[in-house]
């Protein structure tokens, strides 16, 4: 299967249109068990990328050269271990599905925020905190500096191929390799084109230095040219067609994925329902008319399920001493829970 060059190249585009608009100040199955995943480490790491699928498979659901997912990192208002506070970005990972992410738009939310009271760029760190949107590229690749093999079953046989490694690829060297692949010379024609080929394609050599903050990477093809994936045509078609199956991989998040990212969103939130003491370092509490120790009376269940952003609770009568009535005593959990979903203002 040859990479599909008209989606790449629409996918740079758009990437360049996104960036101007930054600049203008807008805003197969497998076993779990198996040791899939390939670090780029620091040093010099020559790797083969293979093709979005075989035959009628796509192993990449878009058909490019890597599958991207982001991933939001220490969400403001977040108080916890940095995993914990990791949540899947539904609307970047899987812009088809047509999922909104909560943190994205609570994160809108908080960013307008700043800009509609002129906080400054300090005062707006400091709200922030962490948080961090980061992505990741996965491609299939064998590595040309590791010797380790597995046995794949193609036409009926068991062949051993070298080991297909799933790379996550840090956004500045997808970024390279794609706006690379689609460069044209003078002439219309692609300088490098389709480098997954597995008759006429290229390696990319990716090198790392430095730790944390300060790691660093520069990517090229192969200076050598053009190369076959492997001598045995046999066996690079075996190889290209046991290839990891990303959208089986990465899932869309579940009802249970997403109730977690609203309540991380409540977080984000629950920063504009403070009365401008933005800084104090109460994490993400739940807000009320009253310091919990005044509250009198019986709380309802719904108690702790409040929306921060909201100035009064959609299911309690009484805000003040967070009380509840006949009207609302009969209610479950998950009813009270619902009107809560239905209200937040995203």
């Amino acid at each position: 299967m040859k990479l599909n060059m008209d989606s790449l190249l629409q996918e740079e585009q758009e990437n360049k249109l996104k960036q101007e608009r930054r600049a203008n100040g807008g805003r197969k199955k497998f076993n779990r068990d198996e040791n899939i995943w390939y670090n780029l480490t620091e040093g010099s790491h020559q790797l083969r990328i293979l093709p979005p699928g075989y035959g009628d498979e796509l192993f990449v659901p878009n058909g490019g050269f890597g599958m991207v997912v982001y991933d939001h990192w220490n969400p403001p208002g977040f108080k916890g271990e940095a995993r914990d506070g990791k949540f899947r970005c539904p609307a970047r990972s899987f812009p088809e599905s047509g999922i909104e992410c909560p943190i994205c738009i609570a994160m809108s939310k908080l960013y307008d925020h700043c800009d509609d009271n002129n906080i400054g760029d300090a005062e707006k760190k400091r709200l922030i905190g962490r948080h961090g949107l980061r992505g990741r590229a996965y491609v299939n690749a064998i590595v040309r500096d590791s010797n380790e093999q597995m046995n794949v079953d193609f036409k009926g046989e068991t062949v051993s191929v070298p080991k297909i490694w799933s790379v996550g690829l840090p956004m500045s060297v997808y970024g390279f390799i794609r706006e690379s692949a689609v460069r044209k010379n003078a002439k219309g024609n692609f300088l490098i084109g389709d480098f997954t080929d597995i008759e006429k394609g290229y390696d990319v050599i990716v090198s790392r230095t430095g730790e944390g903050l300060d790691t660093k990477y520069d990517v090229m093809f192969d200076p050598e040219g053009k190369s076959p994936l492997l001598d045995d045509e046999n066996l690079s078609e075996a190889v290209q067609s046991s290839g990891h199956n990303f959208g089986k991989m990465f899932k869309r998040p579940t009802d249970e994925d997403l109730q977690r990212g609203k309540t991380l969103a409540d977080g984000i939130i629950g920063l504009l329902a403070r009365n401008g003491d933005f800084f104090e370092d109460r994490g993400s509490e739940v807000a009320s008319a009253q310091p919990k120790a005044t509250f009198t009376g019986s709380r309802p269940e719904c108690f702790g399920f409040h929306v921060a952003a909201l100035k009064k609770c959609m299911i309690c009568p009484v805000e003040v001493n967070c009380q509840h009535d006949e009207s609302t005593t009969g209610r479950t959990i998950e009813e009270r829970q619902q009107k809560h979903e239905d209200a937040v203002p995203f």
